[in-house]
């Protein structure tokens, strides 16, 4: 007879013949299958026949694989973001980066199979250019070989290069590699002169490894953390829809993201008899084996079909500039037109970049640095059909969280971030999510960085959660992305305890461990970047007003001032001739040009930065064919005080640990050390 049952209490000897006797069960809800979206069919066929990518020829070398990730379903949501900046392009019927943003020169890959490289890498300098960002001064030229090779030699994870019988450098890849290794902070960019390519273009031998790996051992502590940092890869998928799905989108929306970005990484099927050199103009239809990466950097709405060649014909006018990788000799400097109706493989994308504060001071230790917390070394290499997902992290500092990236599978996404701090007690599950941070959401697929509006505090030997629900809005089934084996492309180090999956719209009342899934085993695509935390820093500002006039040939000497915690290096970037800027914050010389120039200064720390822009008028000289006029030059007897315009800063690639910019300060006792940075863009009028 049951008695109580709230208190599952039963009585099996009960008299009453009425009662049909038994036990009281409570039953484990079981969660539901999980659903993996389907792998892009190139990359199937590439798995299922992976030496078909190894046709190079002698005179062009490719290097580009195809994506796991299908970006297929982009055709059905493709909506660049809303902004009154998009769209202007539709009116322009020609755009050239070379001009526009200056592009630089074109750079070779030489006979290594790193086209990807060059191409993630020359996005990244295209956005940097037309975002008109200033932090890396005048020299803008990022190492390919560094992405390249930091790809299967990272030392943090210990990643495995994927076929030893090969060179690194013959490995190949594509911008997820390439977002995969940029969005780690001990490895991000780091520029040409450090770690130039010409280190294996120099060797004749096919396997330079040794080579290389000799000169990285005696200079991997000795890269220079850059005031730049990833943000976000806005993912596009194809851009030959034009017979599909009409021409508003794809032909309107990738001018935009050229015009707003600066170059549009992509992939396709090089075929050599499809390229008419006469009038550089590339069109071919077949699907070759020769996967090649390039950047579109512009377009011509009316170059005519008639440059191609006469048995490859587009059926109409228009074509994309397309940067190579085969140096300034090839094409128009480098540079190609491809067809409007040229097809791809179905990937490509838009990198971006941010201003950031990755170096507080040259000597500053790994403690004071930024923690890029993840468990997914390989990034995302599917997407499920879950909604929830969570990473648990352990904090080995007194630190606070300040970023949080992640990936959206599809344009049109709803995303919520949630933290819990376990303290000292390990948990068994991400919790709930009482906890709201932040939410928001994006147009556009892709990974993507938040900025948590405030810090959340932890101490050392802290468990904490992040929790992040996806929503959809176009429907597609599998919202989260995750880091999976793939058969002859990656095998991931899945461990129990680290990250959770939850289906449904509300909150979950079962996490499954990705390690206990039938379909997995699964590592949740989430990232928490955290700062050590301080009590007292404050954020800088410049309490300069104005700079005094300066007059051509005659010195010049002042030194600008901030409140807030003070500073103790100021940087260079571009000042008029003969003069310098010193770290103390004097800026002095003799200038040799009369004119007007608007210099941008940034005032930073580790709490913040504030930014003004100065106007510094230098007169003319009243007699510039004065023979007695003073001396233009750059000594530095007059100010002891001045340093190199580029002060190096050490980093250790052995650990994802690298400096940024948020919140934060010094514990007591503990010299402050910040940094303020002179990013100068000067212009100058007659």
């Amino acid at each position: 007879m049951l008695i109580d049952a709230q208190s599952r209490k039963w009585d099996d000897v009960a008299n009453d013949t009425s009662i049909t006797h038994g036990f009281i069960c409570e039953f484990d809800e079981e969660p539901e299958e999980v659903k993996q979206a389907p792998l892009n069919p190139d990359f199937l066929n590439w798995q299922a026949n992976p030496e078909a990518l190894e046709n190079n020829d002698d005179n062009n070398f490719y290097g580009a694989l195809p994506s796991p990730v299908d970006l297929s379903p982009l055709r059905k949501t493709q909506n660049p973001v809303n902004s009154s900046v998009f769209h202007a392009s539709a009116s322009e019927t020609r755009y050239d980066g070379r001009t526009k943003i200056l592009l630089p020169a074109a750079r070779n890959q030489g006979k290594y199979n790193t086209c990807w490289a060059f191409a993630s890498i020359g996005a990244l300098e295209a956005n940097y250019l037309a975002q008109n960002l200033s932090s890396l001064g005048s020299d803008r030229d990022l190492s390919e070989l560094h992405l390249a090779w930091f790809a299967y030699k990272d030392p943090a994870s210990g990643y495995k290069v994927r076929n030893s019988t090969k060179s690194i450098l013959d490995q190949r890849g594509n911008a997820q590699i390439a977002e995969t290794v940029l969005k780690k902070v001990m490895i991000s960019p780091v520029k040409e002169d450090e770690m130039p390519y010409t280190l294996a273009l120099d060797n004749t031998n096919n396997f330079p490894d040794n080579e290389i790996e000799s000169f990285l051992n005696r200079i991997a502590s000795k890269f220079t953390k850059l005031n730049i940092r990833l943000t976000d890869i806005i993912d596009i998928g194809y851009i030959s829809d034009i017979n599909n799905y009409g021409e508003v989108y794809p032909i309107t929306a990738i001018k935009d993201y050229i015009k707003q970005y600066g170059a549009v990484y992509f992939q396709f099927h090089d075929d050599s008899e499809g390229y008419n050199e006469s009038k550089t103009a590339f069109y071919s239809m077949k699907r070759k084996d020769n996967l090649h990466a390039a950047l579109l950097v512009g377009w011509d709405d009316n170059f005519s079909r008639d440059n191609f060649n006469e048995n490859l014909r587009p059926a109409r006018n228009g074509a994309w500039l397309v940067r190579n990788s085969r140096g300034p000799n090839f094409g128009e400097g480098g540079y190609f037109w491809m067809s409007y109706e040229q097809e791809d493989d179905g990937f490509s994308c838009v990198f971006i970049l941010s201003e950031d504060i990755s170096a507080i001071a040259d000597n500053a230790s790994d403690d004071q640095g930024l923690y890029v917390n993840q468990h997914d070394e390989n990034g995302r290499t599917k997407n499920i059909d879950r909604q929830w997902a969570a990473n648990i992290f352990r904090a080995s500092r007194n630190e606070d969280i300040i970023r949080v990236g992640f990936y959206t599978a599809d344009n049109g996404a709803k995303y919520e971030i949630y933290i819990n701090n376990f303290k000292q007690e390990k948990p068994t599950d991400p919790g709930g999510i009482e906890n709201l941070k932040t939410s928001g959401e994006f147009n556009e697929a892709g990974y993507h960085v938040i900025d948590l509006p405030e810090p959340v505090e932890l101490y050392e030997g802290d468990y904490y959660s992040v929790i992040v629900k996806m929503t959809l809005l176009s429907g597609y089934e599998y919202p989260t992305g995750v880091e999976a084996f793939i058969d002859k492309y990656v095998s991931p180090d899945v461990k129990p305890g680290e990250s959770f999956f939850a289906s449904g719209d509300v909150a979950p009342s079962i996490w499954q461990d990705g390690t206990e899934i039938d379909e997995g085993p699964f590592n949740a695509c989430i990232e928490a970047a955290t700062l050590p935390r301080y009590s007292y820093v404050i954020v800088p500002e410049i309490t300069t007003n104005s700079l005094p006039e300066a007059s051509q040939g005659e010195a010049y000497n002042f030194e600008l001032s901030s409140s807030g915690t003070s500073p103790v290096e100021w940087r260079l970037g571009n000042i008029p001739s003969g003069m310098k800027f010193s770290r103390e914050g004097v800026l002095s010389g003799t200038p040799s040009e009369a004119g007007e120039y608007a210099l941008k200064i940034t005032a930073l720390n580790n709490a913040g930065s504030d930014t003004k822009t100065f106007t510094l008028k230098v007169n003319a000289s009243e007699d510039n064919n004065n023979d007695n006029a003073p001396d233009d030059n750059n000594d530095n007897e007059d100010n002891p005080h001045e340093e190199p315009d580029n002060p190096s800063q050490e980093d250790n690639p052995s650990s994802q640990r690298s400096l940024a910019a948020s919140s934060g300060g010094c514990n007591s006792g503990f010299e402050v050390l910040c940094v303020i940075s002179l990013l100068a863009v000067f212009t100058k009028r007659r």
